[in-house]
């Protein structure tokens, strides 16, 4: 079998990230749920700072009345624009989108293929912040592969995850167990599991 190089990935695939298992690395695509006031937005923004190197640029859709993010250096848009927005596929790029609780049938249809495409063959970044995993477009929670499930957060959705039924139930249990800010994360493209910034050894 013959494997054929991408142009598109081969781009920023050479730029590789330093990889570790706090930040954000290129291409992916995840999503935080939790009730409120649980933390996501402060550990978003751990999440950034501790990602190498640094996000050139970052999108935001969010309030723009709100000071969460007051920290960070990020240009504010509306979910509905990004199709419009002009983008520099050599730069590293995140796009957050915050309080994502009803995402609507327009919505979907703009930001789609950003998580199908955009992602993967130019290595941009989407992270997804909500307070229960269903009030996303199932096409969309389909391309994730990062999930960060606050102690509040409804589990049923890991009878749809691709990982062994086993690794469900001690995943769920853990999350059981948490206090009001801990939090479980599964890395899908790294098949690794972790409760906080502790690895958990499912194997």
């Amino acid at each position: 079998m013959h494997i054929y190089d991408n142009p598109d990935k081969d781009q920023w695939i050479k730029k590789s990230d330093v990889m570790t298992d706090k930040g954000i690395r290129r291409s992916c695509r995840g999503m935080i749920i939790a009730q409120p006031h649980s933390g996501k937005s402060t550990l978003l923004k751990y999440m950034i700072s501790s990602s190498m190197p640094p996000y050139d640029e970052i999108y935001i859709s969010c309030n723009v009345k709100s000071k969460e993010y007051q920290d960070i250096d990020y240009i504010s848009f509306e979910i509905n624009d990004y199709p419009n927005l002009e983008l520099d596929t050599n730069k590293k790029i995140l796009f957050i989108f915050e309080d994502c609780n009803n995402i609507n049938a327009l919505q979907k249809k703009a930001i789609e293929p950003l998580f199908s495409y955009d992602c993967s063959h130019h290595g941009y970044s989407a992270i997804i912040l909500t307070q229960t995993v269903y009030d996303i477009p199932i096409c969309i929670r389909r391309l994730c592969d990062l999930f960060i499930i606050f102690s509040s957060s409804d589990v049923s959705f890991f009878n749809r995850l691709p990982i062994h039924r086993y690794k469900k139930d001690i995943l769920s249990s853990y999350i059981k167990q948490n206090k009001k800010h801990d939090y479980i994360k599964i890395d899908l493209c790294l098949d690794k599991y972790y409760k906080n910034e502790n690895e958990i050894l499912l194997d």
